[in-house]
């Protein structure tokens, strides 16, 4: 089962030492390493490194503060979403401006066109890549799982099951694309505004991966589409996914959508972290994306 907290914040001045809660999966290292490593071909993306505790326990990290504020918190205007404390009424949102959802559409590109192949090749393949995910949905899928009394939960479930005992995960998983570098990690609040720009935070998961799967996994976080504060159709109009890219971007919807539906369920991990109603979205996006 996904671990929900992983890192606790301090803030210092201009400084952010980031606590890791668990780091079982290298989170530290990758962080550490995609912090220098943008810092030096994409500088102000991200986060500048300034010094790492990795083998203490916990391990940490220094890294300087960014100014502005997360895309997540310039959107919503009351409640939570993941990650957050529990919320017991709906959210209501504002939407994002075009020229937010495009500085964020330009941010992903920077990530993803920034490493040289020769660095690349170097990067472990991010946490839940293709394979990984498709074969832990699998595992996960098949626990004992309380799905509630909403007979369209359990709808969604069997659908969810059955597709992945489909052919497309494992042609997901198997494809051979282009990689690029990438965050690993689609949640609103890793994007942060700022006079007109968009910077990246939170890279424990990084690591190489592909477009698709990627820009999948953004549209997909219900940090994205919950409160309905991202137009993502204009988010992947502004990534110009080519042909190729637009298949595996619809396959990859649909291994996150199953994703998100088991952390929501009544047993899940993310359940009673969401607004009220979210599971019975996930349940309709499920449906509809199946």
């Amino acid at each position: 089962m996904p671990v929900v907290s992983t890192h606790e914040l301090t803030f210092r001045g201009d400084t952010v030492t980031k606590t890791y809660c668990a780091w079982a999966r290298s989170e530290p290292q990758r962080e550490w390493a995609a912090l220098r490593l943008l810092q030096r071909h994409a500088p102000g993306l991200a986060p500048a490194p300034v010094s790492a505790e990795q083998k203490a326990e916990p391990p940490s990290i220094v890294m300087t503060r960014l100014p502005g504020t997360s895309l997540a918190d310039s959107a919503v205007t009351g409640g939570s979403v993941t990650g957050g404390p529990v919320t017991t009424g709906p959210v209501t949102t504002g939407r994002l401006s075009v020229d937010q959802t495009e500085a964020m559409a330009e941010a992903l590109h920077r990530l993803h066109t920034a490493i040289p192949v020769t660095d690349l090749s170097d990067q472990p393949l991010r946490n839940w890549h293709p394979a990984e995910a498709v074969a832990n949905l699998c595992a996960w899928r098949a626990e004992v799982h309380e799905l509630g009394e909403d007979p369209q939960t359990a709808a969604a479930f069997d659908c969810a099951s059955r597709w992945l005992q489909s052919g497309d995960p494992d042609r997901l998983a198997a494809a051979d694309v282009p990689p690029v570098f990438t965050q690993g990690d689609g949640n609103l609040s890793n994007f942060i505004w700022d006079d007109g720009e968009v910077r990246l935070v939170d890279f424990e998961d990084s690591g190489r991966s592909d477009r698709a799967f990627e820009i999948a996994d953004t549209v997909e976080h219900i940090s994205m589409w919950v409160t309905d504060a991202v137009d993502t159709d204009q988010l992947t109009d502004a990534l110009a996914l080519d042909g190729a890219e637009r298949v595996r971007f619809n396959v990859s919807r649909r291994l996150w959508a199953v994703f998100w539906l088991l952390m929501l369920l009544p047993s899940g991990p993310a359940h009673a972290r969401n607004p009220v109603g979210t599971l019975d979205r996930q349940v309709q996006r499920v449906l509809r994306l199946l």
